[in-house]
This record gives structure tokens, sequence and C-alpha cells, in this order.
């Protein structure tokens, strides 16, 4: 196994608990399906124009000709500057810049293409990723808060296994950074510009699903990921996929502290019944500490 499986913890509703106990299916979703407005999804849009990424062009050309050093790089663009460098073509900036404003034109074009083709890779990529989200720690008090109803939900604790092919062997962490996701910032195709650069942009796609805003870090979440192909016109709203899991993968269930007593009865027969070897979990507050603890419930 890739990582430690005993800390992938699910928050949710003492309702959505006992659908997941009772399907026993879990809902991996894709990311325009999370109540999330920073989640980067197939719906995301360019943070830049055609003409925004010119003028950025334009204005990186103009200090490379006029930089101490001259660029390095086999690109066309570097090639030309450093043959108007060795010509002294240009004065001044503002020169260069209006000269540059019509020989850049063919070149951003032909980028701006090849953005678009990325745009399209994403879009595929976002509406047929499927991604089940987890926390690391039974105590964490901001998953009550937010994905355990207030502390009247509860915590589903999964655990991967030696098959390979475990949905919950192989977690990444989220990273909580004050950078927003973008398909592609303007600073990457200014850099593909000049260096030329053939990356494969796909690569980079998951990554973007593990950065989350730092406000959110005290959830300390961590996301599993599955594929699923979908077509393009597909109605958003499906992009989901519920997958079985084995009784064994469910290592523990802990109650919310506020949990209803007819709620908690009904998700305590269904462990007895289907889930006997799970451990089952009450939480309670610490008296006199912002903490919570947990009891063992006993089963006959």
């Amino acid at each position: 196994m890739a990582l430690n499986q005993e800390n992938l913890i699910k928050f949710c509703s003492a309702g959505c608990a006992g659908r997941v106990l009772n399907n026993q299916e879990l809902r991996w979703s894709a990311p325009s399906l999370f109540d999330d407005i920073f989640e980067l999804s197939s719906s995301s849009q360019l943070t830049f124009t055609h003409g925004e990424l010119l003028k950025a062009t334009i204005q990186m050309a103009s200090s490379m000709i006029f930089a101490k050093d001259d660029p390095k790089g086999v690109s066309p663009l570097a090639k030309a500057i450093r043959r108007w460098r060795d010509e002294e073509r240009f004065d001044t900036p503002e020169e260069a810049e209006e000269v540059l404003s019509e020989l850049l034109v063919q070149m951003v074009d032909q980028r701006y293409n090849e953005i678009q083709t990325i745009i399209q890779d994403w879009r595929e990529y976002s509406r047929s990723v499927r991604i089940c989200s987890f926390s690391a720690k039974a105590e964490n008090m901001s998953a009550w808060e937010h994905y355990g109803a207030a502390h009247t939900g509860a915590a589903l604790k999964f655990r991967g296994s030696d098959h390979d092919d475990s949905d919950f062997n192989y977690p990444e962490k989220v990273n909580y950074k004050g950078i927003c996701p973008e398909i592609t910032t303007l600073k990457q195709q200014l850099n593909n510009i000049v260096t030329a650069n053939a990356e494969d942009h796909k690569d980079e796609f998951r990554g973007k699903l593990l950065q989350k805003a730092p406000h959110q870090k005290d959830v300390a979440e961590w996301r599993c990921f599955r594929y699923q192909e979908t077509e393009k016109n597909s109605d958003p709203k499906t992009w989901f996929e519920d997958v079985h899991f084995e009784t064994e993968d469910l290592a523990a269930v802990y109650f919310g502290a506020f949990m209803d007593e007819k709620a908690k009865d009904v998700l305590m027969r269904l462990l007895q019944k289907r889930y006997r070897r799970t451990k089952i979990f009450q939480a309670k507050i610490v008296t006199g500490k912002f903490e919570l603890e947990f009891e063992r419930i006993m089963t006959v």
C-alpha cells in the first residue's frame, strides 16, 4: 500500500451514513458537483484573453531585447531576440514594442490555438475524473462542523487492502496555498513561448485538483481518484459514480456527539447486521476543552 490507509475518514450526515452502509457504496463525483466556488471544474474559464497574451508577450520580448544578457534557448523568439540584439535594431523599448506588436501576432496566434487544445483536454478530464474526499483524523473539528452535519452526523473510517486495485490504496493529500488553480496561467504560456517546450499538460491536471484555499486547511483533506469516460454533452448532474466497497474496508464508525438517538439506532442495526467486524465509537466533548474523545460501543 502506498500510504497509511488507516486514516481515510469520510464525514457525512446521519442520513448519508445510512445510505452508504445500506447500499455499501460511496459516491465519487466530478469537481463540478463539489460545493466550492474555488474548485477548478469543467466550467472554469481561461483567466486571460488573446489580447492580454499578445500584450504580455510584446512586453516580455522588449525587456529581453534590452536586458543585460542574451536570452538562452532555441525557441524562434529567443533566436530572433539574439539577432536583433546583435544588429542593435531597436534604440528604445517604445520603438521595439511598436514593431513587435506586428512581428509577434502570428506567434501568439499559434500559441493561443494550442491553448484551446489544453482547454478541451481539461474539460474532458474534469468531466470524467471522479473524486472521493476524506479527512485524516476522526477528531477533526472542522470536518465535523462542515461535513459531519455539525456533529449530528457520522464519520466512516475506511482502510485499504492488499489488493493493488483497491480504491483506498492511493489517496493524495490536498495542498492549501494562496494561489487559486487555473487551467493554465499567463506566466506558463509566456514561458512556453520563450522556451518552445513541448510539455505534456495532461500530467498537471490531477495536481490542479489537489490545491485548495488556505482557509480550508483545517479539514486536512485527502482525495482518492478514479476515471470514468464521460460524454461531452451529458448532463453534469450525472457526473458521479456510486462505487461498491467491501465490508472489511470499513474499519470503524464514529457517531457524532449530537447525533439523534433514532438515527443512531438505525445505524447500529445496519452495523450489527452487515458490518460485524467494524468498530463503533461515540464522540463526546472533553470537559473543559475544545476537544473530542471517542468511547467504544461494544456490540453483542
